[in-house]
């Protein structure tokens, strides 16, 4: 008979192990945005954009059709990796058969400069929460991993093995009764 205490216990493991792994699987990549209720999630690891975006934070971003000037965006850059930006320009090359549009993308001081087509943009940066992206930092780091994933299979583990040593100590009990009966 499993106590009621150890049935919770065995539901928070298996709660705990089901976040982190969730959490590692859709976070865990640098550039990883997933789409979470109709909004990609990126966590801002860096403070390039502060004070328009917070570090760690976690940005809901949202596609849009046409992009303004000064709307803060989170697009691809030229190595491939996602990152935020707000618009300084967008110029139209009319030039050629292909026309295109080039936005110009800045980092908050607007120090540095990027250069982006409309493919390359991601969405538009809604709404950012710090709770959500720290949270998510830290379940996808190493305590995370070892908190939310590595102890609870521990926690199991001993429980399963404290039972199985239980069961089989009941057993060898039954044996005992049956092989030596009681003289009366």
């Amino acid at each position: 008979l499993v106590s009621s205490l150890a049935v919770f216990m065995m539901i928070i493991c298996v709660l705990c192990i089901a976040a982190g792994l969730t959490s590692n699987l859709m976070f865990g990549g640098r550039n990883a945005s997933p789409t979470v209720m109709g909004y990609q999630v990126y966590l801002n690891r860096t403070a390039d954009m502060e004070p328009l975006v917070t570090r760690n934070a976690a940005v809901f971003v949202q596609a849009q059709h046409e992009y303004a000037k000064e709307n803060v965006v989170l697009y691809t850059n030229s190595a491939g990796d996602k990152t935020i930006g707000r618009i300084s320009l967008i110029s139209a090359d009319t030039e050629g058969q292909d026309a295109r549009v080039i936005y110009y993308l800045n980092n908050a001081s607007g120090t540095e400069t990027a250069e982006s087509e409309k493919n390359s943009i991601i969405g538009l940066c809604r709404f950012e929460n710090t709770a959500i992206g720290s949270a998510l930092l830290v379940m996808t780091g190493t305590w995370g991993i070892l908190l939310l994933i590595a102890l609870p299979c521990v926690i199991l583990l001993i429980y399963v093995i404290s039972r199985f040593v239980a069961a089989n100590a009941e057993d060898d009990e039954d044996e005992e009764e049956h092989s030596h009966p009681s003289r009366n």
